[in-house]
């Protein structure tokens, strides 16, 4: 019987194993490997490594096992052998490693492993806390822990994009409700538009943006992969888009699905941090909400520079 307490840690664990998250900076996983009780150690190989049907690329994997392996030593006392081991050192049957029980899972687990091949990288979201295979997670193909890739930073998925999301599906406000299309501002990754249009089917067209042509990329990649082909090639439409350059695109964009499907809504995840194209977001807002009299426009920003969004505050005023 698995503690309240005991399940809660290892939620968090497997939560942010499927994340991705470096195994140090994952809540409880340091704490957990440090009891080193062979009941921990094999509940924790079931809800991380050793889920089954789910699993993380090789890479990861691979980092995540050393960390429990080193972890586990390290918080381990060394056993010294008894004069009766010494005599009894001849049975085959003993291994090294039962001297920490439960750690031979995580042995064959590497072992396994290293003779897998690479992988993209990609991390797991809405993961269920069952041990079973969740329902209906969400696969996004990212850049391991490369915050600026190709001169953008779109192939991470940031917090604020998360949170957003979350809060969304959470409150699911009524503007969302009642709209028709959606079109986001620097989509990156695309997870904010892949769970929106899992869990709002009124939307008819969503319209996914960025300034590079590889975080587009990436981005159709993990719409196709999340979303029926059929829900993709009717529903979603991926624009280049520069803030600078491309006023008029943007213009042209909004009047004619406004046209074709009538009321929408901008939406953008973290995307207030360079404050030379502050003007140039507010004024793309402005020709979104002129376009449309009950129109409205999300933004999710994480605040890492208060002068920065002072900045965001005067422009929208």
């Amino acid at each position: 019987m698995i503690s309240e307490n005991l399940e809660s840690q290892l939620f968090k664990i497997s939560k942010g194993y499927f994340q991705g998250k470096p195994p140090i900076q994952i809540k409880c996983l340091p704490g957990l490997i440090g009891t080193a009780h062979a009941q921990n150690l094999q509940i924790l190989h079931e809800c991380t490594i050793g889920r089954p049907g789910l699993q993380m690329p090789v890479q990861y994997r691979t980092t995540f096992v050393k960390f429990v392996i080193n972890q586990v030593e390290k918080h381990t006392e060394p056993v010294k052998p008894t004069v009766v081991e010494f005599y009894n050192d001849k049975d085959e049957d003993k291994d090294e490693e039962d001297e920490v029980p439960g750690l031979h899972l995580w042995y064959t687990e590497l072992e396994k492993i290293s003779a897998s091949p690479a992988e993209s990288f990609f991390r797991l979201y809405d993961i269920n806390n069952k041990s079973s295979n969740s329902s209906d997670p969400i696969k996004i193909f990212e850049h391991e822990n490369t915050f600026v890739s190709e001169g953008t930073t779109g192939f991470m998925t940031w917090e604020a994009s998360t949170q957003f999301s979350n809060w969304i599906l959470k409150t699911r406000p009524s503007w969302l409700l009642d709209t028709n299309w959606a079109i986001e501002l620097g989509s990156g990754t695309g997870l904010l538009g892949i769970r929106i249009l899992k869990a709002f089917p009124n939307i008819t067209k969503y319209i996914a943006t960025d300034g590079s042509e590889g975080v587009l990329e990436n981005c159709h990649r993990n719409f196709t992969t999340n979303l029926s082909t059929s829900v993709t090639c009717t529903k979603v439409l991926f624009e280049k888009l520069d803030w600078v350059l491309d006023t008029e695109k943007f213009k042209r964009i909004v009047d004619k699905t406004t046209a074709e499907a009538g009321i929408g809504v901008l939406l953008g995840a973290d995307i207030v941090f360079d404050v030379t194209l502050i003007p140039h977001l507010v004024t793309f807002i402005n020709i979104f909400l002129d376009t449309q009299v009950s129109s409205c426009c999300l933004l999710s920003c994480t605040i890492r520079n208060e002068k920065t969004m002072a900045v965001l505050q005067k422009e929208l005023e």
